[in-house]
């Protein structure tokens, strides 16, 4: 397998509340913590399913990001992509020197069930795991990421989501 893909359609949902280190039941508690505890400032957009039994939780939004939970025998990397985008790992297996092969979906579900969240957010702090960050996202002015809720999405500004990711890898 040298590639994965999702499917993202190109519209914006254009209603969102922002949230500047304030209590917010739409998402779960993990997520506005660590939000919280970096300063992060965001806005929170109700957003139905796709059907698309491909990926866990995935939503439709424009600027989505995904992050993709690999591994060898070195252990585990997350991965954080545009949505829209196919994960190169063969580029990304010359970037880390690693045999990385995507998580099976039982692992996935697995890591999911232990967060207590129904998806995993594009955010590095949620598993702990190293992560590899695609320049692209970096471009991006705004980006859009699951809450882990089930039913919203995360909408943060670009400069805002660089903050998250001090101790990333950016790839091309």
């Amino acid at each position: 397998m040298s590639t994965l893909q999702s499917h993202v359609s190109q519209t914006v949902p254009s209603q969102a509340k922002d949230v500047a280190a304030a209590s917010c039941s739409s998402i779960p508690q993990a997520i506005e913590s660590l939000l919280k505890s970096w300063q992060v400032t965001y806005g929170i957009v109700d957003t139905p399913l796709v059907d698309d039994s491909s990926d866990i939780g995935y939503r439709n939004c424009a600027d989505a990001t995904r992050l993709v939970l690999l591994g060898d025998a070195k252990g585990q990397l997350q991965a954080i992509v545009p949505a829209s985008e196919l994960l190169d790992l063969q580029a990304l297996q010359r970037l880390t020197g690693r045999e990385l092969l995507a998580l099976p979906r039982e692992e996935v579900q697995a890591i999911v069930a232990a967060k207590e969240l129904l998806s995993l957010p594009a955010l590095p702090q949620i598993t702990g795991l190293p992560t590899v960050v695609d320049a692209k996202v970096l471009a991006q002015n705004e980006v859009v990421l699951e809450s882990g809720s089930g039913n919203t999405v995360i909408r943060l500004k670009g400069e805002s989501f660089k903050m998250l990711l001090a101790d990333a890898v950016i790839g091309d």
